[in-house]
């Protein structure tokens, strides 16, 4: 899987709001409609890439960082870069680009700045296939296997 060099910067890194948070998956699917009314469909790719909706909430200095980040270190939104972010599978280290520029940048509570954007993840966010086929109960399960360890486990 191709990296980059380009590292979100560590003081934004906890101004990526939960809420608004979307993953669109690009479907990896080839449809053909038939002449009978039937259709054949096939895996077209076996990796795809995923769309996320991201907003951010910014003091008036982050926000000043994010802009010259976002014009001088990613070229108006055009390298890729890797950030962490939380999906489905956990907190997790993506590689991801601006679809486009950021949509929207709103003044909130007086000294916040609430910014809409759109990435692009390189990878989408799924599990393993071990996960699935080999210990499929344990992803099931996992919440409570995460309380024991959490709480049970004797501490070094």
């Amino acid at each position: 899987m191709p990296s980059s060099s380009i590292n979100w910067p560590d003081s934004l890194a906890c101004t990526i709001l939960q809420d608004g948070f979307e993953i669109d998956p690009v479907s990896p699917l080839l449809r053909t409609q038939l002449n009978s009314g039937r259709a054949i469909q096939r895996r077209k790719y076996a990796s795809t890439p995923a769309t996320a909706k991201i907003k951010f909430l910014f003091d008036e200095s982050q926000y000043m960082l994010f802009e010259g980040f976002f014009t001088h270190v990613l070229l108006d939104g055009v390298n890729w870069f890797n950030i962490q972010l939380k999906t489905a599978t956990g907190i997790d280290m993506y590689l991801c680009r601006f679809t486009d520029i950021y949509d929207s940048a709103t003044p909130t509570q007086g000294r916040f700045w609430q910014v809409s954007a759109e990435v692009e993840l390189y990878i989408r966010p799924v599990i393993s296939a071990d996960w699935v086929t080999i210990t499929p109960d344990f992803v099931g399960e996992m919440s409570i296997f995460d309380v024991a360890m959490c709480r049970e486990w004797p501490r070094a």
